[in-house]
C-alpha cells in the first residue's frame, strides 16, 4: 500500500471516531481570554471565505497588516475551497504589498496554503510557493464530474440565473467546483444566491448519488459545491499539514464558519484540533489581534527575564 493510500485510509478510519465540537465565537466572546487559552498553539489555520474575508472579496490592507503581525509570532495556514491562484491573488499579493522587503522571505515562510479544500499543500521558499503534494483528479474523473454538473445546470436544478459571471464549473486540478452564479460573480450576487444553503442542501443527496462512490462532495463558500476524491477534504489537509510540519494536533487551532455536517469545515473536527466557529470575519480579526497582543506581551516579558539574568 502506498503512503498516499495509507494516509487516505487512516483518514477514513478516523472519520468513525467521535467528533470534537467547535467553540462558537461571537461578539460577546472575551477575545483576550480566548487568546490566552490558545497561547500555546504554534499554528493557527483559517478558512478563507466568510472567515478571513467576506466571500469572494480580497483581503484589505488593514487585515493584511494584522496578518503580518500574526506571522511574526505564529505559523499560519489557509485551508480553503478556493484554488491556489485565487488565494494567491486575494491574500498573498496583498500581504506581500504590506510587508517590508527585508521581512518578506521570513514571514511568508510562516504562511502555508492548502487550496481546493485541503487537497493540495503549498509552502513558501526562494521567493514563491511550491506544491508539497496535490491529490489531482484524473482527466476521466474530471470529465465525469463535469458531465454531472453540466446536466444539473442544463435542467435548471439550481434555478435559472438572470446573469452568469464566468465559468460555473471550475477545474482546480485536485478538485472540481460548481459555482451557481459563476466564478467571477460579485460578492453581493454570490452571497444572495443561496444564503441559507437550503437549495444546495436539498440537491446534495442527488449530486452525491450521480457523482457516485469514490468522491467527496461538500458545500463550499456561499454558492458552491466542491468535489474531491473520497477521503480528501479539509480534515485530510489538516492532518497532512501536521505531518509536514512535524507538529502535534494539540499545537493547532482551526477557525472556520461552516461546521455543519455538510459544510467543508466539518471534516476538521475529526482531527481533534481545537476549532473556533466564527460568525463572520469580524470575530476572526478580533481574535487575531488579541493573539498578537498576548504574544507581544509574552515576548516582552521573556526579553526582560533574559536581560535580568544576564
Amino acid at each position: 500500500m502506498s503512503d498516499r493510500t495509507s494516509s487516505r485510509a487512516a483518514t477514513a478510519k478516523a472519520a468513525t471516531a467521535v467528533l470534537a465540537q467547535a467553540v462558537y465565537v461571537d461578539s460577546s466572546t472575551n477575545m483576550e481570554k480566548l487568546a490566552a487559552l490558545h497561547s500555546g498553539k504554534g499554528l493557527i489555520a483559517f478558512d478563507l471565505d466568510n472567515t478571513m474575508v467576506p466571500a469572494g472579496t480580497t483581503m484589505t490592507e488593514e487585515t493584511a497588516r494584522a496578518m503580518a503581525e500574526l506571522l511574526k509570532y505564529r505559523k499560519v495556514a489557509i485551508v480553503s475551497g478556493a484554488g491556489f491562484s485565487e488565494i494567491d491573488r486575494r491574500v498573498v499579493d496583498v500581504l506581500k504589498g504590506v510587508l517590508a522587503e527585508m521581512d518578506q522571505a521570513e514571514l511568508m515562510a510562516n504562511l502555508i496554503l492548502l487550496p481546493s479544500v485541503g487537497s493540495s499543500l503549498y509552502t513558501y521558499s526562494n521567493g514563491g510557493y511550491a506544491a508539497v503534494y496535490s491529490e489531482n483528479l484524473k482527466e476521466a474523473e474530471k470529465s465525469h464530474i463535469r458531465a454531472v454538473f453540466t446536466a444539473l445546470l442544463d435542467e435548471g436544478a439550481f434555478g435559472r440565473q438572470a446573469q452568469v459571471y464566468g465559468d460555473q464549473i471550475v477545474d482546480k486540478g485536485s478538485s472540481m467546483t460548481l459555482v451557481i452564479t459563476g466564478n467571477d460573480a460579485p460578492p453581493d450576487v454570490k452571497n444572495s444566491c443561496d444564503p441559507n444553503k437550503a437549495l444546495r442542501r436539498s440537491l446534495l443527496p442527488r449530486v452525491r448519488g450521480e457523482i457516485g462512490a469514490g468522491f467527496n462532495v461538500t458545500l463550499g463558500g456561499p454558492e458552491s459545491i466542491d468535489v474531491t476524491r473520497s477521503g480528501v477534504d479539509k480534515g485530510y489537509g489538516v492532518e497532512k499539514l501536521i505531518t509536514t510540519l512535524g507538529i502535534r494536533n494539540g499545537d493547532v487551532v482551526y477557525i472556520g464558519d461552516a461546521f455543519a455536517s455538510d459544510g467543508n469545515d466539518y471534516p476538521v473536527l475529526r482531527t481533534g484540533v481545537d476549532a473556533l466557529h466564527v460568525k463572520s470575519p469580524t470575530e476572526t480579526w478580533k481574535f487575531v489581534l488579541a493573539v498578537v497582543r498576548n504574544a507581544s506581551i509574552n515576548a516582552q516579558l521573556l526579553r526582560k527575564s533574559s536581560s535580568d539574568q544576564a
